[in-house]
């Protein structure tokens, strides 16, 4: 029997959820739970789905790509609808599309972004609490006086396709710790009426920085602790060159804490354009 696969766009607030994989504790609940469970209903059969990235307890996304294969086809318009309707608040399908058959939601990936977005505070503190309808945020703060250029002359150094394991965590053994980082900036981000891509519970902040980090791959825990490096440089806690001191260490256990999930955010998947398909999108 022939099997239909599907591509979504999906965005969550990871706030209440034990990360994005599912897990054997049927009580633990998960982005991947949830979603299994509606669209196993919808297609009247068990659906598994792939994502482009397992995101951690309490990250968030905005652009995180599943698939998956049905012998059922269904109506792009009638996914979209029916799994907004009954997946909960803090899971939105943005997007439908039936994808070629060799695509996968993981394996096919190029590239995956991640944003870590912190709120500038005149009067420091650890984290800043506001409550939306899909967004339910805690994100964290930094003195407004922070180094956004040694940040960045920083993350340059980090750039390349090297090993990263002194910023992984739970490493496995045998696991290559090798990952091809393209992209890692520092931007501030003056939020006024202008339309951004960050949520809308986010633009109430006149003031944001946000680390964005590109690769082929994460290591576990790996922007969170890229972030918590370029962030000790930026309060003057770090030399600029540490952060590649660390990284040539090719040791665990050398960087601050990393920074809390809550801030992290799957912004955006880069895949080969005949895998992407060029049919029809819902919506």
């Amino acid at each position: 029997m022939s099997k239909f696969v599907y591509r979504l766009l999906v965005c969550y607030d990871g706030s209440r959820f034990n990360g994005f994989q599912a897990q054997p504790n049927q009580e633990v609940v998960t982005v991947q739970g949830e979603l299994e469970s509606v669209l196993s209903k919808l297609f009247a059969e068990p659906i598994h789905i792939s994502c482009a990235g397992r995101t951690d307890a309490g990250v968030h996304a905005l652009g995180q790509v599943i698939s998956f294969k049905s012998s059922c086809r269904r109506e792009l318009p009638t996914i979209y609808r029916a799994t907004n309707m009954l997946l909960p608040q803090d899971i939105k399908v943005l997007q439908c599309a039936e994808a070629p058959e060799r695509f996968h939601a993981r394996f096919s990936a190029l590239t995956r972004t991640y944003e870590y977005v912190m709120r500038l505070e005149k009067r420091f503190e650890p984290l800043c609490r506001r409550r939306e309808p899909i967004f339910r945020l805690r994100f964290p703060s930094v003195p407004d006086n922070i180094d956004i250029g040694r940040m960045n002359r920083a993350a340059q150094t980090l750039i390349g396709h090297t090993d990263f394991i002194s910023y992984g965590a739970q490493i496995e053994k045998g696991m290559s710790t090798v990952r091809d980082l393209q992209e890692l900036r520092v931007d501030k981000r003056y939020l006024g009426n202008e339309l951004t891509e960050l949520p809308s519970c986010l633009q109430h902040c006149r003031e944001l920085v946000v680390i964005t980090a590109r690769a082929n791959g994460f290591l576990h825990r790996m922007v969170r602790l890229l972030a918590a490096a370029l962030v000790s440089v930026g309060t003057g806690e770090w030399a600029e060159d540490e952060p590649l001191r660390v990284r040539e260490a090719h040791q665990t256990g050398l960087c601050p804490r990393p920074m809390p999930s809550d801030g992290l955010y799957f912004v955006k998947v880069d895949y080969p354009q005949d895998l992407w398909g060029d049919g029809p999108v819902y919506p």
